[in-house]
C-alpha cells in the first residue's frame, strides 16, 4: 500500500494543572457574580473557593476553528483560554507568564 491515508489528529485536552499549574489565578468580581447566579453555590465555603476548586480540576475546551474565531471576534479580538469542569466553563486571560485572570464563568452548552 503506497497510498497514505490522511490521519485526523485528535489532541487530548490538557488539564488545568498543565495550563495554569503553579501560576497566580485571580477572579474578577464579574466572574464570581456570574458563578453565583448560574450555579448552585454552597454557603459553607466562599464563592471563590468553590470556583477555584472546580477550576483546578477542569479540562481544556477544544473548540473547532469556527467557534474559536467566533469567540475571538466576540471578545474584541482578544485570545482567551477556555477550561471546563462538567457544565461549568471558565474563560481566562493570560496577564503575564505567571498570572491568569478569570474573566467570566459560564454554562457549557
Amino acid at each position: 500500500m503506497s497510498r497514505k491515508r490522511k490521519e485526523r489528529r485528535s489532541f487530548a485536552p490538557r488539564s488545568a494543572k498543565e495550563i495554569i499549574g503553579g501560576k497566580n489565578i485571580f477572579f474578577t468580581k464579574h466572574s464570581l457574580e456570574r458563578f453565583t447566579k448560574r450555579f448552585e453555590v454552597s454557603s459553607k465555603k466562599s464563592v471563590e473557593e468553590q470556583a477555584r476548586f472546580l477550576l483546578e480540576n477542569a479540562q481544556e475546551d477544544n473548540f473547532d476553528k469556527v467557534e474559536r474565531i467566533r469567540r475571538i471576534i466576540k471578545n474584541g479580538f482578544s485570545e482567551a483560554t477556555y477550561l471546563h469542569n462538567g457544565n461549568v466553563r471558565f474563560v481566562l486571560k493570560e496577564i503575564d507568564e505567571d498570572t491568569f485572570l478569570v474573566l467570566t464563568i459560564e454554562k457549557k452548552r
